[in-house]
């Protein structure tokens, strides 16, 4: 987890950090991160097609 004043290592899932934080502030990304959406500057839209195989 990284804050203003330091980088913490931690030993939950990223599910469980998650479910601790407010849900109109933090949003996960990826499989890996988890977002303050209060921090960004700008939202980019991307439009995913769906390949069948």
């Amino acid at each position: 987890m990284v804050t203003k004043t330091r980088n913490l290592v931690l030993s939950c899932t990223l599910k469980t950090v998650l479910e601790r934080l407010p849900n109109a502030s933090f949003i996960r990304v990826h499989r890996s991160y988890v977002v303050n959406i209060s921090k960004l500057d700008v939202i980019a839209m991307c439009i995913w097609k769906s390949i069948e195989r």
